[in-house]
């Protein structure tokens, strides 16, 4: 079963079984009492009898208003966004025994099946879940910030949707070792939090539900008031494994609520954004000059709890709200639309601040792809109301102040905006003639997604492009949905080897000790592979190039690591039980340890030169020269290269302790953050952290230096854009850096025998070089334009018609720049240099294609192409304009 088929599985069990599964002891003694919604099924608790449930299409369908708060909040007290955190949240579960803990970064990087989180319960997936590891506190409380995407279209419109939005997390973990609270004490533990909100039992009502997620499940109770839910409180008890559903050996409370509709509750206002965003908006909204119609705004915020563009039709909602509100449907769509888009660019710039800050940048590619959009969503909707983004990232920063602070990354923001903000521009330049082949016909909503997914097209600019051709389209409702749909992201799991090691045991490991040659026993040999029971041999792994050296005197090519199990290709037969003498490659194993730990040391000094915002996203060491692959939004300056060169060489000269230790995963992550993983998502409930002072830590497999003098010298070779986010630096360390150093030399020692000159004087000899190199480059180009113009002046003299279609063939130099100059239209132009033969048609009936691969057939070369240009190889003959005339004049007679 999938995760949907499992929760409805758990829920209808439940449903029959209720004090089985639910904590209906508590509930009752708090005065609740459980009744079914005659709308929707649903089974529900409250203190005041009713026969409906109070999600807002069912309360609409009894007659009440879908969201009654507004205007109407069910408590006096009044908090703003970051007070309901600090005052509400943290207050009441503070004195319930819960430790607030920091945020985890967006950036889900101790996890190699997802790129974001989505919800505060991946902060501690899996090995916290599992049983693995001990969470950091327990119970704890954490404002965790969350990324989704399915709901873009919804975000502005509904009141209550974000891509970006922070999940208050109210976990504990009940191991074999220690009950911590399970549900009956979760629940009461919510109800004591909204009667510390001021929210009387009257208005609070508990759903029963069910949740799946991850392989793990379990019943859930969402809380809700005045049609709004305000958080599900998760009682995560079983695991899905091939015999069925058992019991999970950690129980987990997993209680998420969205903190902006805590003070949205308790305020009243319109929409949450209001109280998300008081800084924010009021920019926006004071530079645009909008002002809300407050009739409008006074019925039209709830009902907007039945938009939803992805489970409904919004047409027939519109219908209904005009009907309720008693507005014209043009007039509200149009009004509430303008805030619909204040709104919207509210979030995606927060989006945008938070997610950056965390490590992640736009992109075409995985995750980055998600904050692209969004991003180039808020460039159009900015645009049209006459925004500046910039400014809305600045006033973001004072809003999420006391609760994140982002403010040292605030410039790095700005600079991916205005890097990406070129490419946005860009795409909108060649969106034009793209987007005239399309708009003329009935687009549908696939064509508005290819056009984004093929050519960065947003469908802002194809409704732009299409006004100005006098044609109307509308963008389709659930179009981000859609795309959303299409761009499901998981991380791509890297090849690994493969090989079949049954229950061998784990391989004693000695490589991470000064050790080059062992005694061993070979345990195993599995297609060719030798297994010891020990060995110092290092198996590729973490980037870093396997080892090489002998066993018994015979070459050892290649090392492997599965399941702990270490596989050895030797150049020679060994039987189970042999004694074997292995010596390690010590020369080899220096200078990868070398490349490894400058690895280390170059991530740190481009992190130190570029900003936060740097993490690995790749390396290799080989003995030669490594590199490093990281996040980076543009490519590097020389300028920032050798920056970045001169850190990392400090920090090899300055001689700091490289630090090997072994710590438990959650030691390690309090100790040194999140920050450990860059290699990505690290197996094990202990970590072994290398560390160079306190300039790096990660965790890493890897062999290191015991001091980074022994680096010697670092060398940055290149660096290019390998990817959209993604710069490689390529470098070279110890000795190998000498040996480039010294092929250097010998290169220069060559020029100044070539150039006759002594060593200072070989760049300015080079550089006289270059200048006569490009004055007489220059020379032949005026060359070239002055025959090329010439010529086409002279060609024009030498047209011939055929019907209405003119014809050009001739034999000349640069056929290709010639033809250019000669094109116009219902003309065909046929040019060769005596070998290359090129063509261009602006006849509409026939195409530059076909005349060419006829004309090569014909005269035994091969060619062809598109209608509009093509060219192919052939020897001239004198034969060929006569040729190419017929084969026109055919088309027209």
């Amino acid at each position: 079963m999938n995760d949907k088929e499992i929760k409805k599985w758990i829920r209808e069990k439940a449903a029959r079984e209720p004090e089985k599964f639910y904590p209906t002891e508590t509930l009752k003694k708090m005065g609740f009492k459980r009744y079914t919604c005659k709308f929707c099924g649903r089974h529900f608790w409250s203190t005041t009898p009713r026969d409906y449930c109070d999600d807002p299409v069912c309360r609409e369908k009894a007659g009440e208003l879908p969201y009654g708060f507004i205007g109407n909040p069910p408590t006096s007290k009044r908090l703003g966004y970051v007070d309901a955190w600090k005052e509400g949240w943290v207050k009441t579960f503070k004195s319930l025994g819960h430790t607030p803990i920091k945020r985890y970064p967006v950036v889900a990087r101790w996890r190699d099946d997802v790129y974001f989180v989505q919800a505060s319960i991946y902060d501690f997936q899996p090995h916290v879940v599992s049983g693995e590891v001990d969470p950091p506190a327990n119970p704890l409380l954490v404002p965790q910030f969350c990324l989704r995407f399915n709901d873009v279209d919804n975000v502005g419109l509904s009141g209550r949707h974000y891509t970006g939005f922070v999940m208050v997390g109210e976990h504990a973990f009940n191991t074999p070792n220690r009950y911590v609270y399970f549900k009956n004490e979760g629940i009461a533990y919510i109800h004591e939090f909204l009667k510390n909100l001021g929210i009387g039992d009257d208005d609070i009502i508990f759903h029963e539900d069910g949740w799946a997620g991850g392989g793990n499940f379990g019943v859930s109770i969402e809380f809700f008031s005045k049609g709004l839910e305000l958080g599900n409180q998760v009682y995560m008890q079983y695991e899905m494994s091939p015999s069925g559903p058992r019991e999970l050996k950690t129980k987990v409370i997993d209680m998420g609520a969205g903190l902006e509709r805590t003070p949205w509750i308790l305020n009243g206002t319109p929409t949450s954004y209001d109280n998300v965003f008081p800084k924010t908006l009021k920019y926006i909204i004071d530079t645009v000059g909008f002002k809300r119609d407050k009739d409008v705004w006074n019925v039209f915020p709830q009902y907007a709890a039945i938009l939803n563009a992805d489970e409904m039709s919004m047409k027939s909602a519109w219908k209904e709200i005009s009907a309720k509100t008693g507005y014209d449907v043009a007039y509200l769509k149009d009004h509430v639309n303008t805030m619909k888009k204040i709104y919207a660019i509210a979030d995606h710039m927060r989006t945008l601040l938070i997610a950056i800050n965390d490590g992640a940048l736009p992109s075409n590619a995985g995750g980055g792809y998600n904050l692209r959009y969004v991003l180039r969503r808020a460039f159009s909707m900015a645009g049209e109301l006459g925004i500046d983004v910039h400014k809305v990232v600045s006033k973001e920063v004072e809003d999420v102040r006391g609760l994140y602070d982002v403010s040292d990354m605030e410039n790095v923001v700005h600079d991916v905006i205005d890097v990406e903000r070129e490419r946005y521009k860009s795409s909108k330049e060649k969106a034009r003639k793209i987007v005239l082949k399309y708009v003329k016909k009935n687009m549908s909503a696939d064509d508005f997604v290819m056009l984004y997914e093929s050519y960065g097209i947003s469908p802002e600019s194809v409704v732009e492009e299409a006004k100005k051709e006098d044609i109307s389209l509308s963008i389709p409702d659930n179009f981000y949905s859609k795309l959303n749909e299409r761009k499901k992201f998981s991380k791509k799991e890297r090849k690994k080897f493969s090989m079949d090691v049954g229950d061998v045991q784990k391989t004693i490991d000695l490589y991470h000790s000064d050790v080059s040659e062992f005694d061993a026993s070979v345990v195993k040999v599995i297609e060719g592979w030798v297994v010891l029971d020990m060995t110092a041999f290092y198996p590729e792994s973490g980037g870093q190039e396997h080892d090489t050296g002998t066993m018994n005197g015979k070459h050892v090519s290649d090392v492997r690591k599965v399941k702990g199990v270490v596989l050895h290709k030797v150049d020679g037969k060994f039987n189970v039980g042999d004694k074997v003498y292995c010596k390690i490659n010590m020369d080899r194993r220096r200078q990868l340890t070398i490349h490894h730990t400058a690895t280390h040391v170059i991530n740190a000094a481009a992190r130190s030169v570029l900003g936060k915002h740097i993490w690995q996203h790749g390396a290799h060491k080989s003995e030669d020269k490594a590199h490093l692959d990281i996040t980076h939004y543009k490519t590097l300056s020389e300028d920032e290269v050798r920056k970045i060169e001169n850190v990392a060489n400090e920090i090899v000269q300055r001689g700091y302790d490289v630090i090997t230790e072994e710590l438990t995963r959650t030691e390690a992550e309090k100790r040194y953050t999140v920050r450990i993983y860059q290699g990505g998502a690290v197996p094990g409930k202990v970590l072994r952290i290398v560390s160079i002072d306190d300039i790096d830590h990660e965790a890493c497999g890897g062999t290191h230096v015991k001091n980074t003098k022994e680096i010697g010298k670092i060398i940055i070779l290149k660096t290019e854009r390998i990817q959209d986010g993604i710069i490689r630096i390529e470098f070279v360390a110890g000795s190998a850096a000498e040996a480039y150093e010294k092929r250097m030399s010998n290169i220069v020692d060559e020029l100044t025998k070539l150039l006759n000159c002594s060593r200072e004087d070989v760049i300015s000899n080079v550089a006289n070089l270059v200048e006569r190199a490009e004055k007489k480059f220059e020379s032949r180009r005026a060359n070239k334009l002055e025959y090329v113009k010439k010529t086409s002046q002279l060609l024009e003299t030498r047209v011939k018609k055929i019907r209405d279609v003119e014809l050009i063939v001739t034999k000349c130099e640069y056929p290709m720049d010639v033809a250019k100059e000669l094109q116009k239209e219902n003309r065909i132009v046929v040019l060769s240099d005596g070998n290359i033969i090129f063509s261009i048609s602006k006849s509409p009936t026939v195409g530059a294609g076909d005349i060419i691969k006829s004309t090569c057939e014909k005269f035994g070369g091969r060619g062809g192409g598109r209608h509009e240009t093509a060219q192919g190889r052939v020897a001239w003959s004198d034969e060929i304009p006569t040729f190419v005339e017929d084969f026109v004049r055919r088309y027209y007679e």
